[in-house]
């Protein structure tokens, strides 16, 4: 996808966790870099480039997230899960990332109030190309999308680690809305702005996987 060779023996490819999704990230940065220096032009203060290097909002930016909750009984087997769990990431992303344009979040969030446990995040909007196609045809521009097979596929990738210990090692995958974040991710959300509840752009559905890796489709609002 976006080969990047090592200069030493041996010679990898130091990206080859890029995917479709994550280049789209990367390529639309490089454009706003672009763009900010076509209209500032040579920056000599290091104080203007403050705007430019403004960290992401993924809270601000979507508005649909799949949540993928990592949990063990004690620390040694939550070490090992989370960072299985962790490596294995790139193929969800991956596979949802075929069916919707998807913006993963690297960094895990923790709860307060539970101990061995991480969260992760990744946005979902519509791909560009199908709400543009079906602007005018509601009929399709309503039509749901279908993310269990991706999702099950990842919880039993993960499920089959054969150091897994099923009675203290859990995940669970489910599609929540931004204003459903848990109580302690209300410092990442920014504040809603007037009209924010109206949901533009076309149909979406959402997914549930629990600890068992078991599925079921559930409508939502629109992803847009």
């Amino acid at each position: 996808m976006m080969p990047i060779i090592t200069p030493s023996y041996p010679c990898m490819n130091s990206s080859y966790n890029v995917s479709e999704s994550t280049m789209a990230v990367m390529k639309a940065e490089f454009e706003r870099g672009r763009e900010f220096f076509r209209a500032n032009g040579q920056v000599r203060e290091a104080a203007s480039y403050k705007k430019l290097f403004e960290p992401a909002n993924l809270f601000a930016d979507y508005k649909h997230f799949l949540e993928v909750e990592v949990w063990a009984t004690d620390k040694e087997w939550f070490e090992l899960w989370e960072g299985w769990v962790h490596s294995r990431m790139r193929f969800l992303v991956k596979n949802v990332g075929a069916l919707m344009d998807v913006r993963p979040w690297p960094k895990a969030f923790s709860d307060p109030d539970r101990t061995n446990y991480h969260v992760y995040y990744i946005g979902l909007k519509k791909k560009k190309e199908v709400v543009k196609k079906y602007s005018l045809d509601k009929s399709q521009a309503n039509k749901a999308v279908e993310l269990n097979p991706a999702v099950n596929s990842f919880t039993h990738t993960v499920k089959d680690w054969a150091d897994r210990n099923a009675e203290t090692m859990q995940i669970a995958v489910r599609h929540v809305m931004r204003a459903d974040l848990p109580a302690f991710m209300a410092d990442k959300v920014p504040a809603k702005k007037k009209g924010d509840g109206k949901r533009k752009g076309v149909g979406g559905v959402g997914v549930v996987a629990n600890g068992n890796g078991a599925a079921k489709k559930v409508k939502e609002e629109a992803v847009s």
